[in-house]
């Protein structure tokens, strides 16, 4: 057989795949039968590591910052309520009834709604700047005692 015609059998033929990462020639996975990769051999199918078994996964809330556009956990933020009746407060709680927005419990974030208006836009109500003033003397007396 000529150069030629090897060459052009060695395009032609189909190719071999591979071992996989961390296999062995003759080893195609490491992974028992049912075993999903990165989880344990003891553990079930859409356990995750640390869960006890026959527990659920617990969600935990993501909210955005209005002021610095992050996404933190629910528990981390300050919520912000137009209350049924059209007052403007803090919720430190989380519980209170009405329309709510998030932000830092930061008075920076503060200061960038209320340069921004992002927080009127969000609770679709006009906000005046005796409650904006009376928010961070809350928010800054909140951070000297948690």
């Amino acid at each position: 057989m000529s150069a030629e015609a090897e060459a052009e059998a060695k395009r032609t033929a189909p190719a071999e795949k591979p071992p996989a990462k961390g296999a062995s020639p003759g080893q195609k996975s490491g992974l028992q039968s049912g075993q999903k990769a990165g989880s344990k051999p003891g553990q079930k199918p859409g356990q995750k590591p640390g869960q006890k078994p026959g527990q659920k996964a617990r969600k935990i809330p993501m909210r955005q910052c209005l002021g610095c556009n992050q996404h933190k956990p629910k528990a981390e933020l300050l919520r912000v309520v137009r209350t049924p009746e059209g007052e403007t407060v803090l919720d430190f709680t989380g519980k209170k009834s009405g329309r709510g927005a998030y932000i830092c419990r930061d008075v920076a974030c503060l200061r960038r709604v209320r340069k921004s208006h992002r927080l009127e836009r969000s609770l679709d109500c006009t906000i005046s700047d005796a409650v904006y003033d009376r928010m961070e003397a809350e928010l800054s007396g909140q951070e000297e005692h948690p």
